[in-house]
């Protein structure tokens, strides 16, 4: 998850910069879907599917001023990395 993130994080900086550098964006952690598909409630850390009524936890960083990358985790995938 860790190397993912930095992928897209470097991404969106060269992104950001090919544009005039006067953007805010915000980027997905992993794989979207149409809204309570199984794509869009699987975790972002180990891909498992989280069901509707099981809390798929929402996780937002911003590694820049500008930039907040989304992703959701399952609740044993947000034990483990709280616990980093």
């Amino acid at each position: 998850m860790r190397q993912r993130l930095a992928e897209r994080v470097e991404r969106a900086v060269r992104e950001r910069a090919a544009a005039g550098g006067d953007v805010a964006v915000v980027i997905p952690l992993g794989r979207t879907g149409a809204p309570g598909s199984e794509q869009d409630r699987s975790c972002d850390r180990c891909g498992t599917y989280v069901p509707v009524g099981t809390e798929l936890l929402m996780l937002v960083f911003a590694p820049e001023p500008w930039l907040r990358v989304v992703g959701g985790l399952c609740p044993a995938c947000w034990t483990r990395e709280a616990g980093r």
